[in-house]
């Protein structure tokens, strides 16, 4: 797993619990047990989806950082700073 599955992962869940807790709001329960049961379940999603949005903006932070820092390490992303070698064998007859 990388940051990219992560962060694709964070916000799949995300968007699912979302989804969840806007079903959530338009339940009809038929006894005062069930009312109960709803709003702890919206409760807890409501605070889950933050928590989950909280680490995906840590997530983010990171896979910016690695993505910037792959432009340093990497010089051949940059462009023109391919080797000798390369270019003879991209050019090469096939």
């Amino acid at each position: 797993m990388n940051l990219y599955t992560l962060r694709e992962n964070l916000t799949r869940t995300i968007t699912n619990k979302e989804l969840l807790l806007a079903r959530t709001k338009h339940t009809i329960y038929n006894q005062k047990g069930d009312l109960l049961v709803l709003n702890v379940t919206r409760d807890f999603l409501e605070v889950n989806i933050s928590e989950l949005k909280t680490i995906l903006a840590d997530v983010e932070l990171c896979y910016k950082k690695e993505s910037d820092e792959s432009w340093v390490t990497n010089p051949d992303r940059m462009g023109g700073a391919s080797t000798p070698e390369e270019i003879a064998e991209s050019t090469a007859w096939r």
